[in-house]
């Protein structure tokens, strides 16, 4: 088990969910460009791999503990967007001062309270022509973060 200890770790492995996901994204390609927005992919479940699996995709990702985790990604195919949903099976404490997961510095009278702070979404543009351009995706995914209140 991963024991936590102050400024030790700064990126941890979390298993994620994501719902809502478009089929044409249900591959390793796909899940791999969708899952990089949260974390580095390290692996998917088997049991999506088999399409046993098909109310969410389960993905093992290293989260980075300076980065925000979304709750949603905004993907965009072909013009039309979706939005997926993120789920944490687990959400680790982490500090954005230090760098590092396992506390959270005291917060500075600039930053906003618990209760003003803003939602970040994830935007993914991936021109396609046609679902068999899945390899395409890696090199031509543009991705921007959007605040939405």
């Amino acid at each position: 088990m991963l024991e936590l200890r102050k400024g030790i770790y700064t990126s941890v492995p979390v298993w994620i969910r994501l719902k809502n996901l478009p089929y044409v994204l249900w591959s390793a390609p796909g899940l791999s460009v969708v899952a990089s927005l949260v974390g580095k992919p390290l692996y998917v479940d088997q049991r999506m791999e088999q399409l046993k699996m098909i109310s969410f995709a389960r993905v093992y990702v290293e989260l980075a503990a300076t980065k925000d985790c979304c709750d949603s990604l905004r993907v965009v195919l072909n013009r039309e967007a979706c939005m997926v949903e993120v789920e944490y099976e687990w959400k680790p404490v982490s500090c954005k001062t230090c760098g590092t997961f396992g506390h959270e510095c005291p917060v500075k009278n600039n930053t906003p309270t618990h209760e003003e702070r803003i939602n970040t979404s994830v935007v993914l543009h991936v021109p396609m022509e046609s679902a068999a351009a899945m390899e395409v995706i890696v090199g031509v995914a543009a991705v921007e973060t959007v605040m939405a209140s």
